[in-house]
């Protein structure tokens, strides 16, 4: 796969109306959040969840950040964030992580919540997306594999707030009033391009996750020319992510739906977390999952046409 080692200055994420794993909401901000409210509500979120649940399951926080908030128009945040709860439940036979994820679904029905996607309850290994109509909260049950053979799974909940400004926040621009991104741009190439000076570490862990991605995928070529490495500028709270995006050749229907059921398979499979996995506009798809070691994945297919995906991984900040 041939890459690009350059970056368009300020470069914003170009795959449109994509999110990364802790940006569900597509940009939309809560006036009234604040990260006391948020997290308070996502536990209430989990306990709903959980309550009643047989086996008992011990909940092990994976994850309790407060995490940039990315905009559908762009790739920056405009100094927006949200809180991310994310719970593994533990304690319990492998075979009834299933019946976890199921139950979590039916409580959150009864509630009132609203679906993105419904589990296929015939997989041994499903997930469900929703969301709560009210405040605008979203979150996912879902069953990790730990043997494909037997179907023993680890189910896991987590719930993601909107999009709130943080209380030391003024909502200017950051840049524009002396702050500084990571310093990994130097110089300029006769097109006006940016090089690259990163950490070859980085760039090898970013590409060899596209390259994985690809192998997954089974299509037949990248489109000439359409894929790039890129930095998607940082925050004063966030770092910068180093981003390759590529898309394929046109595919069919038939081709496009076959990709993205075996890329599902490979991130069940391997060291993925789902965060989103819903229908796109115009009958498309789009697939939000993340590393364990932090890189996020996001892919978009329409019914027909290129499939365009988005690896990015963090970029380590000076002091």
């Amino acid at each position: 796969m041939k890459v690009r080692y350059v970056v368009p200055v300020l470069t914003a994420l170009v795959i449109a109306g994509m999110t990364s794993c802790s940006s569900g909401h597509k940009g939309s901000e809560s006036v009234s959040m604040d990260e006391a409210k948020a997290r308070s509500r996502a536990e209430e979120i989990v306990r709903q969840a959980v309550e009643g649940m047989a086996p008992k399951p011990r909940l092990e926080p994976q994850a309790n950040t407060v995490r940039e908030c990315l905009k559908d128009s762009g790739g920056e945040s405009d100094g927006l964030v949200q809180v991310q709860l994310t719970y593994w439940l533990k304690d319990v036979p492998g075979a009834a992580a299933k019946g976890l994820v199921k139950h979590a679904r039916d409580a959150w029905v009864a509630r009132g919540y609203a679906f993105q996607t419904d589990g296929d309850w015939s997989d041994p290994f499903p997930s469900v997306a929703m969301r709560t109509d009210s405040d605008d909260f979203w979150m996912t049950a879902v069953t990790g594999v730990l043997n494909k053979e037997s179907g023993d799974g680890l189910a896991s909940i987590e719930v993601t707030s909107p999009c709130f400004r943080p209380a030391h926040s003024s909502g200017r621009d950051e840049r524009a009033s002396g702050h500084k991104p990571a310093p990994v741009v130097e110089s300029l190439t006769s097109d006006g391009h940016q090089e690259l000076d990163v950490d070859e570490a980085l760039k090898r862990t970013v590409l060899a996750h596209s390259s994985k991605v690809f192998d997954a995928l089974q299509v037949p070529a990248i489109a000439e020319d359409a894929d790039e490495l890129r930095l998607i500028p940082g925050s004063s709270a966030t770092a910068a992510k180093l981003q390759h995006t590529w898309q394929t050749t046109p595919l069919n229907g038939a081709q496009a739906n076959a990709a993205v059921t075996r890329l599902h398979r490979y991130v069940q499979e391997e060291d993925w977390r789902v965060c989103r996995d819903v229908a796109g506009e115009n009958g498309g798809r789009y697939l939000v999952s993340e590393h364990r070691d932090g890189t996020v994945l996001q892919m978009y297919c329409g019914v027909e046409g290129p499939l365009r995906v988005a690896i990015a991984a963090p970029m380590t900040r000076d002091a």
